[in-house]
C-alpha cells in the first residue's frame, strides 16, 4: 500500500513539473529578481522558497523534489507559504490512499455484495411468483364451483340444455 501512495506522489508532482516547468533562463531571471518575500516568490508556480536562507529559486524542473543541496524539504517552499514539501508529500500520499481505499471498497460493494443481494431478490421473487400461483389457482378453483351451480341452477329451470347436437327446425311435424 505504501508503494501507491508513492506513485499516486510520483505522479502528481511529474505532472504539476511537467505543467509548470518551463526551459530557458526565463525562470532564473523571474524568481530571482527582488523577489524579497514567500508571497511575492510563490505567485509564479515556476520559483521555489527556501527559509534557510530566505531566497527565491527555479524550481528543479530536472528534479521531481527540489535538492538536499538547493533546499531541505522541511525549509522548501512551494504553491503556498504555509506548506512545507514534507507536509506536502505525507497529506499528498493520505489522500491517495484514502481516493485507492475508497475505490477498492466501493469495487468490492459492487462485485460482492451485490451478488447475495440478487440471490436474495431472487428468492423474494419466487416466492411472490409461487403466491400468485396460488392465488389463481383459487380463483379458478371458485370459478369452477360458481359456474356449476350456475348450471345446476339453469338444468333446474330449465334453461340450459344438455349436450344435444344441434338440429334443423323443419317445416312439416
Amino acid at each position: 500500500m505504501e508503494k501507491s501512495y508513492f506513485l499516486v506522489v510520483l505522479f502528481s508532482f511529474i505532472f504539476v513539473v511537467g505543467f509548470y516547468g518551463v526551459k530557458g533562463d526565463n525562470k532564473t531571471e523571474e524568481c530571482t529578481s527582488a523577489k524579497k518575500t514567500c508571497d511575492e516568490c510563490l505567485k509564479s508556480a515556476k520559483c521555489l522558497w527556501c527559509h534557510t536562507d530566505s531566497s527565491c529559486k527555479p524550481y528543479p524542473t530536472g528534479h521531481i523534489l527540489p535538492k538536499s543541496s538547493d533546499c531541505a524539504l522541511n525549509d522548501a517552499r512551494w504553491g503556498v507559504c504555509w506548506v512545507n514539501f514534507k507536509v506536502l508529500l505525507i497529506v499528498m500520499g493520505c489522500i491517495g490512499g484514502i481516493i485507492i481505499l475508497a475505490v477498492t471498497i466501493c469495487i468490492c460493494y459492487c462485485c460482492c455484495c451485490r451478488k447475495k443481494n440478487k440471490a436474495k431478490y431472487a428468492k423474494e421473487d419466487a416466492k411472490w411468483e409461487r403466491q400468485k400461483q396460488e392465488r389463481k389457482d383459487k380463483a379458478d378453483e371458485r370459478k369452477a364451483e360458481r359456474r356449476a351451480r350456475n348450471d345446476e341452477i339453469r338444468r333446474k329451470y330449465g334453461l340450459i340444455k344438455d349436450n344435444t347436437p344441434y338440429q334443423r327446425f323443419e317445416d312439416d311435424p
